[in-house]
């Protein structure tokens, strides 16, 4: 069997690691510092949005890049790029120079997670593809689950600058190790091919649409726990909801090796529907949590469903994708999930107005349910014409 744990691939997961650590450090206290000194809530929403935007964009026009570019040097680049927008939140004191470094920091963040996840993909062995990105997937879950408390922590204790100055520390960690990070580049006639045409087919593969999609209707019940389950915490008289994160974290570090394992064997089909199951149960415990037992198994449970979900959609859509598309599946990858918080924060936070954060979650329970049933026609229709392909029908 290949070696799966080989140099790259821990280089990789762990450059991820930091590069997401940076960002969910700095995103909860940004919203704080913003409301401080800079402007109110309307601010911080068009702030996220002019964020969102760059790396969506940014990851469109990347795909084709990645087809043709030399991916460590894009690397190098994105690196810089993105560790010159940390360092510039120094300077964030004005509304225009905030959304100069937004728009800066959506493309770098854009530009490095995706030529990251590209890297991920072309360093593990095909054949361990669901296993190698479970564990792929847990430098970006911790990342989530733990970063935001480390971050509120120091903003708390020492304030925006010290944030930033560590949050660029960690920057220059990963600038070291990413010159030692080697990929699989592209081949001659594939970069030849590709320069020779422009298409829509360059930027958008239809094979993703349906991964993405299930990708982003997760991400809207993430982008609702992360954006209010602290007032709801405080609703229910939680003093700390970060216990919830913690289980969520340690939830996705148990099950990520054995549901990598499962769809390696066995293909999304043993996996996702299990994880949905999890999910689904995850939030309608936390809508009715009336004491700490209940909230505590709602991280539980979502954590189990997350943590087989994400990268098991992220392994099925590299599946669906020509090795030298991987850098379309990853922006889309990523896209889908930075879209889907940013829906799930707007659109829960108007529905949470109206209903109450309990009814809101109830109701955000439902998008895994639409996530099944979506998976579930597409698995029987594509059962259908694999048979129909072979002659078993």
């Amino acid at each position: 069997m290949q070696r799966l744990w080989t140099r790259d691939f821990v280089f990789v997961a762990l450059s991820t690691f930091f590069v997401f650590f940076n960002l969910q450090m700095i995103t909860p206290a940004l919203s704080s510092y913003i409301s401080a000194g800079i402007g109110g809530n309307n601010l911080i929403g068009l702030s996220n949005a002019v964020w969102a935007v760059s790396g969506v964009v940014t990851r469109t026009i990347l795909g084709k890049v990645l087809m043709t570019a030399n991916k460590r040097r894009l690397l190098w680049m994105a690196m810089a790029v993105y560790l010159v927008a940390t360092i510039l939140y120094v300077f964030a004191d004005s509304i225009v120079m905030l959304f100069i470094v937004r728009v800066l920091y959506g493309i770098g963040f854009g530009l490095t997670t995706t030529t990251l996840g590209t890297l991920a993909a072309d360093v593990i062995p095909p054949a361990r593809l669901g296993e190698g990105m479970g564990y792929f997937g847990l430098s970006t879950s911790l990342a989530m689950a733990l970063a935001p408390l480390v971050g509120i922590g120091v903003y708390n204790g020492f304030g925006f600058r010290a944030l930033i100055y560590l949050t660029t520390a960690m920057m220059l960690v990963v600038s070291v190790i990413v010159p030692f990070i080697r990929g699989r580049e592209n081949s001659r006639r594939i970069v030849k091919q590709t320069r020779a045409r422009l298409r829509v087919d360059d930027f958008y593969d239809h094979a993703v649409f349906i991964p993405c999609i299930l990708l982003l209707l997760l991400s809207i019940t993430y982008g609702g726990l992360v954006s209010f389950i602290t007032l709801y915490g405080a609703q229910i008289h939680v003093a700390n909801v970060g216990w919830f994160f913690l289980i969520e974290a340690g939830a996705i570090v148990l099950v990520r090796p054995i549901s990598g394992k499962l769809y390696d064997r066995h293909g999304h089909i043993a996996v996702i529907p299990i994880g949905a199951l999890f999910a689904f149960v995850g939030l309608l415990l936390l809508s009715y949590a009336s004491n700490l037992g209940l909230f505590f198994a709602s991280g539980l449970f979502y954590g189990l469903g997350y943590g087989v979900l994400q990268p098991a959609l992220q392994a099925w859509l590299f599946q669906r994708l020509s090795p030298e598309k991987r850098g379309i599946g990853s922006g889309a990858f990523y896209s889908s999930v930075d879209l889907g918080i940013a829906v799930g924060s707007v659109l829960l936070g108007v529905v949470s107005n109206g209903t109450g954060y309990a009814l809101m979650y109830r109701l955000a329970s439902l998008c895994v349910l639409v996530l099944f049933l979506i998976y579930t026609v597409v698995g029987l229709r594509e059962r259908r014409d694999k048979r129909m392909a072979t002659g078993t029908m």
